[in-house]
């Protein structure tokens, strides 16, 4: 009869340290949770302009929107141009203005945005078509939105 009782208070013992670990996982498990915000995305616009002299001297006014306001940049000469700004967040609305003045070109404009320092990825062009069709300016706008 006492050998019974042995066997029968191990295995409430047994019982009870099985309960023991289960309780204490689930407060360790519970108590573990990350309640840490994921850091917003970040986007970073790059705008370019390219400009192919045909006739003139040219001047142009290269206009573009960025996280503290537009920048105005002025260049007299034909060479590719391009500038980078950033971080800015979702919604911003990324704009380019090129006016050339005193002289026939052909004309191209790009807008590329990076997310989170991905590669560049073009989201806005327009220009010349031809070297028949020399255009004088050039606006593009694309909003942020993935």
């Amino acid at each position: 009869m006492n050998l019974d009782q042995s066997k029968s208070k191990v295995q409430w013992w047994r019982i009870i340290l099985i309960l023991g670990f289960i309780v204490a996982f689930g407060m360790i498990n519970f108590g573990c949770q990350c309640d840490c915000e994921e850091a917003p995305d970040e986007y970073y616009v790059k705008y370019e302009v390219n400009c192919s002299g045909l006739v003139g001297s040219p001047i142009a006014e290269i206009i573009v929107s960025s996280e503290n306001g537009d920048l105005t940049f002025n260049l007299d000469h034909f060479s590719p141009w391009e500038t980078t700004i950033g971080p800015v967040q979702k919604g911003f609305n990324a704009t380019l203005k090129v006016n050339v003045t005193n002289a026939v070109v052909l004309l191209y404009g790009y807008i590329h945005v990076s997310k989170n320092d991905s590669p560049f990825a073009l989201k806005a062009s327009d220009g010349s078509e031809s070297i028949n069709d020399p255009i004088s300016n050039v606006q593009l706008s694309y909003t942020i939105d993935y």
